[in-house]
């Protein structure tokens, strides 16, 4: 009996023991090292995917348009009250204001078609006109923008003589629309405003370009930019660290430059190089791209460069902030399949070049040159391929890709150039739906578009002089007043 009564009351000691330790568990996370060890267990890792064209099931979408409101928002900030300042340019002193700016061997050309008093006369009121503008300041005017970070940086120009001798770079911020002066140049030594100013490696490039001449009135040795009378042209290429506003020269060369890019790992320019006939005289000209180091200035092989830009916009493709690989097109010898590869999946098309890449997680468009018939005619092509449902469509966009692309949250937006009757211009704003084939009408300016290129794209457009006129042109230059700042809900 003793024996009995002890196991009875050893169980009942022991039955709260383990229901205190139960609740205990019940109210107590487990252990951190537990818990992460369990979380990383029921955790599915995405799955890669590697697809060719095939893997897709191809459609043809008809483009429809639509004027309701779109699945995006347009925002706009009033920049009419900047102001650069004013400015007398040193090539309107006299003494000098004869070598630029108007010259007489610019405007022989007059004499077609005129008679000699006709001719004088035209030459005289230009003249005249000229003398005027050089005894007045210049207000500051945009020439150039680019983005670096989430700051504009803006080439401003006073010099309405030649457009080369007086100019400064300002920095912008969109947000809280202030800006700062950062660098002048202001001398006759200087040929340019900031010429094709580009941002890469987190700072800004640019050149100046001239050559040598003897004006044929006064006898005097001037520096021209951009002049086609002599071969001797010199091209300097300077980076500006807009960290500790220093300037450093990185190339010179004894050759006239037209265009510079940034590449992934180097700076491509364009040169015009003149082809020669058997008999010894020029025949022709090319466009011929070198490769240029950032830091050294040393030339690279092509095979050796990476371009991280979209062929047409000039700007980089990112996936989800990540970079975008793009292989295979035509380069103008052989024809390679296209192919794209993101941080989520390997497509290999059956397309043999392109323009316009856009990638998101689920979905890819490229937008692509298509030849239609042995006329010539071609066609351009968007084809989207679809993750999610495994489609590729295909959709004619034609007109609707002479302006600039910009991919948004889950589409694309896109700028058309415009015109009513004669020299009356304007732009379209698009916004496209790759998945519907659907084209949203966002907006219609009259004024100027300067696309500015950075994760955000902006658009600003430029006031308008007495005439109706954004801005006064020199040569192939066209640059005026910030009007308005257009941007989107297009970052991801």
């Amino acid at each position: 009996m003793k024996k009995l009564t002890a196991v009875i009351m050893a169980a009942l000691f022991t039955l709260p023991m383990f229901a205190c330790d139960k609740k205990k568990s019940d109210s107590e996370p487990l252990p951190e090292e537990i818990t992460e060890e369990v979380t990383a267990e029921a955790t599915t890792e995405p799955v890669y995917r590697e697809l060719e064209n095939d893997d897709f099931h191809c459609l043809d979408l008809t483009v429809e348009t639509s004027d309701e409101a779109p699945p995006t928002e347009l925002h706009s900030s009033d920049l009419s009250g900047i102001d650069f300042g004013e400015r007398l340019s040193p090539c309107k002193a006299e003494g000098v204001r004869e070598n630029y700016g108007v010259y007489l061997d610019y405007y022989r050309a007059l004499a077609d078609g005129l008679t000699e008093s006709e001719y004088l006369s035209a030459l005289e009121e230009m003249m005249q006109e000229e003398a005027d503008i050089c005894e007045k300041t210049a207000e500051g005017q945009m020439d150039k923008c680019t983005m670096l970070g989430d700051k504009f940086y803006i080439a401003v120009n006073y010099d309405d003589h030649c457009g080369c001798h007086d100019s400064s770079l300002f920095v912008f911020d969109p947000v809280t629309l202030e800006y700062e002066e950062l660098e002048r140049h202001t001398g006759l030594d200087y040929h340019g405003c900031y010429t094709d100013l580009c941002a890469a490696n987190d700072k800004l490039y640019y050149y100046d370009c001239y050559n040598t001449v003897t004006n044929n009135q006064t006898g005097d040795s001037v520096e021209y930019s951009y002049d086609e009378v002599s071969d001797s042209f010199v091209t300097n290429i300077y980076c500006f660290d807009p960290e500790t506003r220093e300037t450093s020269e990185i190339l010179t060369l004894d050759e006239r430059i037209v265009s510079m890019y940034p590449m992934k790992n180097g700076i491509m320019v364009g040169l015009r190089v003149d082809t020669t006939s058997e008999d010894g005289r020029k025949h022709s000209q090319v466009l011929e791209s070198r490769f240029y180091d950032y830091e050294t200035g040393e030339e690279l092989e092509q095979s050796d460069t990476v371009p991280i830009e979209d062929h047409a916009s000039g700007r980089g493709i990112y996936c989800d902030g990540e970079p975008v690989e793009i292989t295979g097109g035509y380069n103008g010898n052989i024809a390679a399949p296209v192919t794209v590869k993101t941080q989520y999946y390997t497509i290999e098309t059956d397309l043999t070049q392109w323009s316009h890449v856009f990638a998101w997680k689920e979905r890819l468009c490229i937008l692509n040159t298509e030849k239609v018939n042995d006329v010539g005619t071609r066609e351009m092509s968007l084809y989207t391929y679809d993750l999610a449902t495994m489609e590729r469509t295909r959709m004619v966009i034609n007109g609707y890709t002479n302006g600039d692309m910009q991919k948004g949250r889950d589409g694309i937006f896109m700028t058309q150039q415009s015109s009513e009757g004669w020299m009356k211009q304007f732009w379209y704003i698009y916004y496209l739906m790759p998945e519907y084939g659907t084209i949203y009408k966002l907006d219609k300016t009259d004024e100027i578009l300067n696309v500015v290129r950075g994760e955000q794209m902006y658009y600003l457009t430029l006031e308008k002089d007495d005439e109706g006129k954004s801005g006064r042109g020199y040569g192939n230059y066209y640059y005026g007043k910030p009007k308005t700042l257009y941007w989107f809900d297009a970052k991801e």
